[in-house]
């Protein structure tokens, strides 16, 4: 999985960018080089904001949150990713 990272409005960092890797570890195992994840984070007023999209074959996953700390808001976005990425693959396994 390819993983592209935009920053708007906040300094790149490369302590995050590997935080937010390290989460998605289990998601590059699940899709494989098949899908493309793309991370923005930028700041809205006094909170950061983290949004994390996967685009594979056609269908997208995305998930948005706001924290005062981007590490915070991070985790809490891959967690988020997580659960709709269970969903997902609950609803494939149904129509096999």
């Amino acid at each position: 999985m390819k993983i592209l990272y935009v920053s708007k409005g906040i300094s790149k960092s490369e302590a995050l960018e590997n935080h937010i890797e390290k989460g998605l570890e289990r998601a590059k195992e699940y899709f494989g080089d098949s899908a493309e994840c793309k991370v923005v984070y930028r700041k809205d007023g006094k909170l950061k904001v983290c949004e994390i999209t996967i685009l594979r074959k056609g269908e997208v996953i995305r998930c948005e949150k706001k924290h005062e700390d981007m590490f915070a808001a991070a985790n809490d976005a891959i967690d988020t990713l997580w659960g709709k990425i269970r969903k997902y693959k609950s609803k494939a396994d149904k129509i096999r």
